[in-house]
């Protein structure tokens, strides 16, 4: 006998004597339940979770076999255990019981010896571990922030492993073969990884403190699997030796004119700042000298690399990017700026923030716990009314930042504590960037600073003897120095397992090798790399690129001809360009058109500017891009009266609010609703709106608080089903701002269905989705030629070879399979073996699946096959399964947006759940016979479905 789960109180007492039978007991979230009743002898699973109300327990009966707990904060009192209290439990689930007393949680473990699954997650009362029951496969102590001691040993069998956030755990057991996943992210107190690693198929170290893999190698993101490249990382440290990382960089933000480039030219060595004009920074100043930090155990001359932000509230955005890397940071403020703001310039009106602002700007882009240090600049000692000053303007966790009062001009005041500081701050990043790294890194070093100018050479400007490089440019740059490097090394101490690997033709630079080194000197300021810029370029010259980019957000000078500046420009036309746009309006000059393109994708990652039509979808035979910076706010661009005018009855509204709401979160939700809906929507500085194919209006708009810290997003919509959209719309802002208040809805993976990125052309867009042989066989292609050829006069199609170009983005192109108007696959056994069609095959389904798209599967998709497929046979199918779950071959250009496990997971679930059932709609299916040259039957049934002439 089950009871039915409960969802605000218990409906009747349950109690052994009236339920004697019962097994499985499900009482969930009910409100105002303190206590328990007797439960029945033969309890098999009792299930609470939710229950916050509960303080006590009942005793638990022998038989019982899953316990489930989760937050049931308020319980405490729990029954006593005996050694053998629980011999058939094998689940105990207390996620968020942070009264269950530590004792308890050690007897519950001890009493239960055939435990398999353990989770204590948020427990902070933990703060060690006695003893594993022996067959435990999975533990869960996520979030345990007070865990410092585990058991020497794991239980042999464990599979899965999680310890995110269990940040006061400094070491770990040697991991049992059998463990397939661990999460270590967030562990910052965790310094090294145990000696037997293992071989799990999912590793987690995003945020952790493991020195070895440095970060570079821990991922961009909490959820990025980086199993493969931390056992590559070992093995290359075993095979080539230890190098050393020689760079650290040194970020000095504030205000504009808080004195961050008179502070940079006192520290920098050989610099007065009186001999130096020090107005204002515009965009970054960059700064080098060799600088002795205290790494590890000992002091290491560090190349440090100063970075001196401009102040000015347009270049804030494309900052952000460079703060997330292994950095120092300096905050500059200027207690005489407080409650007041700068003259005009150029009839602009600049901001002062307050400290907050800089604070929260640093936090948002730094995945890590940043180091920052506050200067208080234009005074030589603090005083009491300054301390009070200055924490009245940050939350109560940044009082205790370390601070400085240095008189920059004159060089007085705590400038010798601030190198001090700095001299153990540099040092832990350079510690943190890996105590070692594999020899060929430490070369790759070697060769980008070759091409740097000299340390104490004052500002950089764009002195770079490259400025970027194509990655096999770079591979034979670098293959050339290892070379140079190990004939210098005329005793051969240097590189002795570097150079036997390479006379044993056991080491070469392979592109997975290449992409980590890259990755590497991004995370330590050396080059900026990113695969998404064009053709995976190198940028050298940081300084060269950052110019790009200024000639765009430059404001021009009062005087004549400066309408036609490439700032003027972008404003006239709200902020819209082409490559051919900005060649025409400067850049022709200045750059080439690769040179162009690969500046046009920087901007794009710097958070600058989205892409509003893409190149198939565009009037004029390119990209069409939109900047941030130059768009009109919403009254001058009218959104709000457009809306309040064409609206129809039905209205909704709601706001998000945020202490946190910062102009990035916004630009992040324009980003995303701009790749969406393209040229049909209406874009402001503070505002967005759209009509969209259900006739619903839609209208954001977000107001910031002064100082531009903080503020809501409010969201109105009109048109039929109008509140439903809204809900929608806000569970989608709800997961771009932090903090999020007000409305609540749960997260919608896809809010806004019925848009259509591009250009109004009046063409059905069809997505071709087929599996690409670089040398096909007779016959292979002949569907997609034939079909293509027959459609492309009625129909906009989307098919990679004529859409992707090199140097594009395929997984963006892959993505919009989930909002064109139709799909057509033609499959093949190829089709069910490739991971970039799987990838687009399970992004389709999840459009249908995850979303509240109101066409049906039907109405969508067409379905070709090809004579090689094996969708219709239960053998065939079983060998597309075995292939996938046998299956390691994870293409780079999809490392950015799913993992090997989550493309694996995908693809069988496909195979099992939803390509049965595709196989069984007939009318969805058509073969593609290859016995004859023309098929004209095949494509006037597709072209039926499509809705146009049956005459190809």
């Amino acid at each position: 006998m089950r009871a039915r789960p409960a969802e605000r109180q218990l409906p009747c007492a349950v109690t052994a004597t009236r339920f004697p039978n019962l097994t499985h007991l499900y009482l969930w979230q009910c409100q105002g339940l303190r206590k328990l009743p007797a439960l029945p002898a033969g309890l098999q699973c009792l299930d609470v979770r939710g229950c916050a109300d509960l303080t006590a327990l009942p005793a638990l009966p022998s038989t019982l076999e899953s316990l489930i707990l989760d937050g049931c904060v308020g319980l405490e009192t729990l029954p006593e255990l005996t050694e053998t209290a629980l011999p058939q439990l094998t689940e105990l689930s207390l996620k968020a019981c942070v009264k269950v007393p530590e004792t308890w949680i050690h007897r519950a473990l001890a009493a239960a010896p055939a435990l398999r699954h353990f989770d204590a997650s948020g427990c902070s009362q933990l703060l060690l571990v006695l003893a594993w029951p022996a067959n435990l496969d999975r533990i869960e102590l996520n979030a345990c922030l007070g865990l410092e001691a585990l058991p020497e040993e794991w239980p042999a069998q464990l599979r899965r492993l999680g310890l995110r956030g269990v940040s006061a755990l400094a070491q770990l057991p040697d991991f049992p073969d059998a463990l397939d996943h661990i999460d270590l992210g967030e562990t910052e107190g965790l310094r090294k990884l145990p000696d037997r690693r293992g071989r799990p198929r999912t590793l987690m170290l995003y945020g952790s403190g493991v020195l070895m893999p440095p970060a570079s190698e821990h991922g961009k993101s909490a959820d990025e699997n980086v199993a493969k490249r931390t056992q590559a990382y070992f093995e290359d440290v075993e095979l080539v030796g230890a190098g050393e990382v020689k760079r650290c960089k040194l970020l000095l933000l504030g205000n504009g004119s808080a004195g961050k480039t008179c502070l940079a030219l006192r520290l920098t060595p050989g610099k007065e700042p009186k001999n130096y004009e020090t107005d204002t920074t515009h965009g970054v100043q960059f700064w080098d000298w060799n600088f002795t930090a205290k790494v590890g155990g000992g002091m290491k001359t560090v190349h440090l690399h100063l970075w001196d932000f401009g102040g000015q509230e347009i270049y804030h955005n494309t900052h952000r990017l460079f703060m997330g890397k292994g950095a120092v940071f300096v905050l500059l403020w200027n207690p005489d700026q407080d409650g007041k703001q700068p003259a005009a310039r150029h009839g602009y009106q600049d901001e002062w923030r307050p400290l907050q602002y800089w604070l929260d700007l640093i936090h948002l882009a730094c995945p890590h716990r940043p180091r920052i240090a506050i200067v208080c600049s234009h005074r030589a000692k603090g005083t009491d009314q300054l301390e009070r000053q200055w924490r009245e303007q940050v939350s109560p966790n940044h009082h205790d930042s370390p601070r400085f009062y240095i008189d920059s001009p004159s060089g007085t005041g705590e400038l010798a504590k601030l190198e001090e500081w700095l001299r153990k701050e540099v040092g832990q990043v350079v510690h943190t960037q890996g105590v070692a790294v594999p020899s060929h890194w430490e070369i790759a070093q070697d060769l980008v600073e070759s091409w740097l100018p000299k340390p104490s050479s004052g500002a950089t400007g764009t002195e770079t003897a490259r400025n970027e490089l194509t990655p096999d440019v770079f591979r034979s740059e670098l293959d050339g120095a290892i070379h140079r490097a190990l004939k210098a090394d005329t005793s051969g101490r240097r590189y002795p397992k570097l150079a036997s690997a390479l006379e044993g033709g056991t080491f070469a630079l392979t592109p997975d090798r290449l992409h980590r080194t890259l990755d590497f000197l991004t995370h330590s300021g050396w080059v900026y790399w990113d695969r998404a810029l064009f053709e995976q370029r190198i940028i050298i010259g940081q300084q060269w690129a950052l110019d790009g980019i200024y000639t765009v957000l430059q404001r021009p000078t009062t005087g004549e001809g400066n309408e036609k500046s490439i700032y003027a420009r972008l404003c006239n036309s709200h902020g819209q360009f082409t490559r051919k746009d900005l060649d025409q309006w400067g850049w022709a000059k200045r750059y080439t058109e690769p040179q162009q393109l690969l500046l046009i994708s920087f901007m794009k990652a710097v958070g600058l500017c989205f892409e509003l039509v893409r190149k198939g979808e565009s009037l004029w035979g390119e990209p069409v891009f939109k900047t941030f910076e130059h768009l009109p706010d919403s009254n001058a661009s009218g959104l709000q009266a457009q809306f309040d005018r064409h609206s129809k009855k039905g209205q909704a509204g709601l706001s998000v609010r945020s202490p946190r709401l910062h102009k990035g979160h916004w630009h992040a939700l324009l980003k995303d609703l701009g790749e969406y809906y393209g040229t049909d929507a209406k874009y402001a500085a503070d505002g967005f709106l759209v009509e969209n194919q259900e006739g619903q209006e839609v209208y954001l708009v977000a107001l910031f608080e002064p100082g531009n810290l903080g503020g809501e997003i409010i969201v109105r919509v009109a048109g039929p089903d109008a509140g439903k959209r809204a809900d929608a719309l806000v569970a989608k802002v709800r997961g771009f701002v932090p903090e999020a208040e007000g409305a609540k809805a749960e997260p919608a993976q896809e809010a806004l269905p019925g848009g259509a990125a591009g250009s109004r052309i009046g063409k059905i867009r069809v997505f071709f989705s087929y599996a690409r042989d670089p040398e096909p066989p007779v016959g292979y292609e002949e569907p997609v030629n034939a079909l293509d050829g027959a459609l492309c006069k009625h129909v906009e199609i989307l098919r990679d070879r004529e859409e992707i170009e090199r140097g594009d983005n395929i997984v963006a192109f892959m993505q919009s399979i989930q909002t064109t108007d139709k799909v057509l696959i033609v499959h093949s056994d190829k089709y069910w073996r490739s991971p970039f069609c799987m990838y687009e095959f399970s992004k389709f389904m999840d459009s249908f699946v995850f979303s509240d798209r109101d066409e049906r599967l039907n109405d969508v998709l067409i379905l070709v096959e090809h004579t090689t497929s094996g969708f219709k046979k239960a053998k065939e199918l079983q060998v597309y399964r075995d292939h996938w779950n046998e299956w390691d071959d994870m293409p780079s250009m999809l490392e950015d947006v799913t993992n090997r496990d989550k493309l694996k997971a995908a693809a069988v679930h496909a195979l099992t759940n939803q390509v049965p059932k595709l196989a069984a709609l007939l009318d969805l299916n058509h073969p593609w016979p290859t016995d004859r040259e023309m098929q004209p039957k095949e494509i006037r049934w597709v072209m039926g479905l499509l809705g146009l002439p049956k005459q190809p």
